[in-house]
């Protein structure tokens, strides 16, 4: 008698895979926005321009690593589970009733 546990481990993989494609999202994005930000600052020269981008000053790069370091944290933690699932489920498989 076999013994299998009943995790779905192609669902953890993809989990992970869209957590990785979520994080490269989201760095494309910043820099898309830092961009049209930039360009902006520099096209937007009247008073009012100046004086939004004095008021609005966000360090949003700091935001952004903080959300893809917890990305990147969650990523490997997916992977780590992966891993000891195999190796339990290894060890499992070897596991006779006597």
């Amino acid at each position: 008698m076999a013994n299998r546990l009943k995790f779905d481990m192609d669902a953890f993989a993809s989990f992970q895979k869209e957590v990785s494609n979520l994080t490269s999202s989201l760095k494309e994005a910043n820099t898309q926005r830092t961009s049209d930000m930039e360009q902006l600052q520099k096209d937007w020269n009247t008073p009012a321009g100046k004086k939004f981008f004095e008021e609005n000053k966000v360090d949003w790069q700091e935001h952004v690593d903080r959300y893809v370091e917890m990305l990147d944290v969650l990523y490997e933690m997916i992977g780590a589970a992966i891993r000891e699932y195999e190796e339990v489920e290894a060890a499992a498989a070897n596991i006779t009733c006597e």
